[in-house]
């Protein structure tokens, strides 16, 4: 059994780790990663900011966890992926009865968004919003190819629409350099038919994090210019709550929608309905 930590309260005696940890994880709305409850820990200065504090972290917790002192699924893994059809179905029409109609919403508009993002965890947050909205997510990843980007400049030249991309990111050398390069790039590749946004994570953002920030990376060939012009503090997108990355996407999409997508989902559900009953 893992003795792992213990923290001291308040009003005296100790908690163990698993307990703290536990009663900090009821007290969150939905399920959060690891690398969160370690920015929470970090920021209270129970825990040093470091990556070797992380990892420690999250030795002791993996052990917790196959031990039984945690359910496996305490935290949610914005990277975990499943892929292929498991389970079939008994029917055709139970396949058909499991689909959801959706019509092409955006259809005349004068711009279309889109919502792209530096990791491929961020996609897990930003789902409920694209689903919501009917809109497309990007994860490009910390060097965006020259084939995903002219891809998309492609797509973008044979659509009649404007292509407007929300993009989010770590605020670091690296995640506003790769924010510039989209913008740069997208805009001369496409004839000016994309316009990159940066949702975040931007300066006057983290005023708000709970999280202390850290020195960016010595290594990067950005640093100097990134601390000229913001400082010697960087934070991951990761340390944002969801509710507000989720709450940045939706304000980005909703100026560009000419329709309200609870209504939209309304007539497209009555209209599957018809259908299935014509059957």
């Amino acid at each position: 059994m893992s003795r792992g930590m213990s923290y001291s309260l308040e009003g005296g005696g100790k908690i163990s780790e698993v307990e703290f940890v536990q009663s900090i994880l009821a007290r969150c709305d939905t399920k959060i990663t690891l690398r969160r409850l370690y920015y929470i820990l970090a920021s209270a200065e129970l825990i040093p900011k470091t990556q070797k504090a992380y990892r420690a972290l999250s030795d002791r917790l993996g052990r917790a966890r196959l031990q039984g002192q945690m359910s496996k699924t305490a935290f949610v893994d914005l990277t975990a992926r499943e892929y292929g059809v498991w389970d079939g179905w008994d029917s055709p029409m139970d396949m058909v009865m499991d689909m959801e109609y959706r019509s092409n919403w955006w259809a005349g508009a004068e711009a279309v968004p889109e919502l792209w993002c530096e990791g491929a965890g961020t996609v897990a947050v930003l789902e409920p919003v694209a689903a919501r909205w009917q809109v497309r997510i990007v994860p490009c990843g910390g060097k965006p190819s020259i084939t995903m980007r002219g891809e998309a400049a492609e797509r973008a030249a044979r659509a009649a629409h404007r292509t407007e991309i929300g993009y989010l990111g770590d605020f670091d050398p690296s995640g506003m350099q790769i924010a510039k390069v989209l913008a740069d790039t997208l805009a001369d590749w496409s004839q000016d038919k994309i316009a990159v946004t940066r949702l975040g994570l931007n300066p006057d953002q983290t005023g708000s994090l709970t999280a202390s920030g850290r020195p960016p990376k010595p290594s990067d060939p950005t640093t100097p210019n990134f601390i000229s012009e913001y400082g010697n503090n960087t934070w991951e997108l990761e340390a944002v709550p969801v509710p507000d990355m989720r709450r940045w996407a939706e304000r980005f999409i909703a100026q560009f929608a000419p329709f309200d997508p609870d209504d939209m989902a309304e007539r497209d559900d009555d209209a599957w309905a018809e259908f299935l009953s014509e059957r």
